[in-house]
């Protein structure tokens, strides 16, 4: 069963029960185990090593497909490949859509990586390379 807020897969009274969905188990990654916990509405939640979390509160992209079978001559004989959906490493849930708005996450903003991504910033590098440019314009010419 899910342990996310107002999830009702995996139980037998619900209707979503939907084929092809998945579960998952919180990560041993001390870090990424506390932003699943952070990611998750529900209040004063301590994860167990029984709870899961459903394939519905993740991304599209935060999956990978991995071939099921290895057999090399069962692969030869059925025209599809035997495929199971994995997670990628790193994937936190993020699609919660019982939870009232007062308890969703705010989505946390990741710095910029560099400073050059700013207009200030590379008007400022212009800028300085043009006078760096004058300057050694300047130096070369010699008037007498």
């Amino acid at each position: 069963m899910c342990c996310a807020y107002g999830c009702k897969s995996g139980y037998a009274s619900s209707a979503k029960n939907v084929r092809g969905v998945t579960f998952h188990a919180f990560p041993v990654d001390p870090e990424l185990r506390d932003k699943w916990i952070r990611a998750n509405p529900r209040k004063d939640f301590i994860p167990t090593r029984f709870s899961r979390i459903c394939s519905l509160h993740f991304q599209d992209c935060d999956f990978m497909e991995a071939r099921r079978d290895s057999n090399k001559s069962r692969l030869k004989t059925k025209s599809e490949k035997p495929v199971r959906k994995l997670l990628k490493k790193g994937a936190v849930p993020s699609k919660f859509s019982n939870v009232p708005s007062y308890l969703q996450s705010k989505a946390v903003s990741t710095p910029r990586q560099t400073k050059k991504s700013t207009s200030s910033s590379r008007q400022k590098d212009e800028a300085k390379r043009l006078e760096e440019l004058e300057v050694t314009f300047t130096a070369s010419d010699d008037i007498s």
